[in-house]
């Protein structure tokens, strides 16, 4: 399936012309409405104009079981260079990879564990993901009860607050948007994501986490902190906080992020015993 892109069909002909190659049978095509909006994933309003769907099927010999893959596709620019510390496709050799994503969350937290184990078995690099880091937070500081601020569909954020609690991490209070496109994400001021997080506040939970890491989150921290006595882990830093500790460099030279950086111990029955 394709997401919010710039020119979804150029890309999925690439992939098409790609599976092509390597001798899979290939059907590229754009969905009916009529045929999909009865998915509990599909939102109103959405059409595959310009947005193709790809199937392609790898024959066996027959008599075995069948194999499965279901993905989908982001198409996002690379934006300018400048706003870059290295090259985006200039390969360039890092101590730790980060998967900053937050898909663990619907999709399990094993999906994110998979990734990882896999991105380190093929390159050799250490890989986490900012939604393994603010799982490791939470047992680390004791947290079994959270609230949850996030842009999402009901659907995405139902089975969010499912993968939580089948960590033994109950989800007391949550504020939701029912955004679906990515970019869409990104336009959610700071003032929309601070009053969620004072809504979610009222309903007494140790921690907060802001989570989808193109909310503008992470910077609300030190503020909400000090003056809500709540720990707050938005999983942008979550995910930093993660890699440098994954790479043994010390967290507390990040500022401006709060106490999970500045070495505050968490406020309340958060703190470690």
């Amino acid at each position: 399936m394709t997401r919010l892109g710039r020119d979804d069909a150029a890309h999925q002909r690439f992939v098409a012309d790609y599976l092509r190659d390597l001798g899979l049978e290939v059907e590229l095509f754009e969905p009916a409405v009529d045929e999909v909006e009865r998915h509990p994933m599909y939102r109103p309003g959405q059409d595959f104009a310009g947005r193709p769907v790809i199937w392609a099927r790898l024959p066996g010999r027959g008599g075995g079981r069948s194999l499965l893959f279901n993905g989908h596709m982001d198409t996002v620019l690379a934006g300018p260079r400048e706003g870059w510390a290295h090259h985006p496709w200039g390969a360039t050799i890092v101590d730790v990879l980060l998967w900053a994503g937050t898909s663990a969350g619907w999709l399990g937290l094993e999906a994110d564990r998979t990734l990882c184990a896999a991105v380190r078995d093929l390159t050799g690099i250490p890989a986490t993901s900012s939604v393994l880091g603010l799982e490791e937070l939470l047992r680390r500081d004791g947290a079994t009860s959270i609230a949850l601020v996030t842009p999402y569909t009901d659907a995405v954020q139902d089975r969010i607050v499912a993968t939580f609690r089948a960590t033994g991490i109950e989800v007391l209070a949550e504020r939701h948007l029912g955004i679906a496109e990515n970019f869409a994400f990104a336009q959610v001021d700071e003032a929309m994501v601070r009053t969620m997080v004072e809504e979610v506040a009222a309903g007494g939970p140790r921690a907060i986490a802001p989570f989808c890491t193109n909310l503008a989150a992470a910077r609300l921290a030190t503020a909400v902190e000090a003056e809500l006595g709540i720990r707050m882990y938005d999983t942008v830093a979550t995910g930093v906080w993660g890699s440098l500790s994954l790479a043994g460099v010390d967290p507390g030279q990040v500022v401006g992020w709060g106490g999970l950086f500045d070495g505050r111990a968490p406020p309340g029955d958060l703190a470690p015993s």
